[in-house]
């Protein structure tokens, strides 16, 4: 079985601790991408395969902080993670939560996660090519917009 891309989202968020949290409870094959100082700051990163984007040096982590460098890393960790899919070396994507303002700051045009990877594979119309999706064995739904101020007009 191929493992999964499990990215860390924001390296001074909770990303690391609740993957590596996570995955204490269930035992499938995985690789980590993010960048390994900032997570052996936040987490014990076992014996898990581990993508080091490397991009912080021996920079401390600022938890809670907005940085550019932080965006940087987020996005740097979904793209070596969809490249690992795309490759057929990972069977299947798994994102952490990522900090808005730190990937702005880091000069990407994409809000979030949806529209990031709807651009990468050639998407362009939110609720018409893809949405936003949950699954639970109770609830599934997929959301009408996203990221939208609610006084925006959704007619269009």
């Amino acid at each position: 079985m191929k493992p999964l891309a499990i990215t860390l989202g924001d390296p001074a968020g909770i990303g690391a601790e609740v993957v590596f949290k996570a995955l204490q409870a269930i035992d499938v094959p995985v690789s980590i991408f993010g960048d390994r100082n900032f997570a052996e700051q936040s987490s014990n990163l076992n014996e898990h395969r581990f993508v080091d984007v490397r991009l912080s040096g021996d920079q401390r982590v600022r938890f809670g902080m907005v940085d550019p460098l932080y965006g940087r890393i987020a996005l740097a960790s979904i793209d070596a993670a969809v490249n690992a899919v795309e490759q057929g070396e990972c069977s299947g994507l798994v994102t952490a939560p990522i900090q808005k303002e730190s990937i702005a700051a880091a000069g990407t045009q994409y809000p979030g996660h949806t529209e990031l990877l709807a651009a990468r594979a050639g998407l362009t119309r939110y609720g018409h090519d893809f949405a936003m999706y949950f699954d639970s064995p109770s609830l599934r739904a997929v959301l009408l917009s996203v990221h939208l101020p609610l006084r925006q007009d959704l007619r269009r």
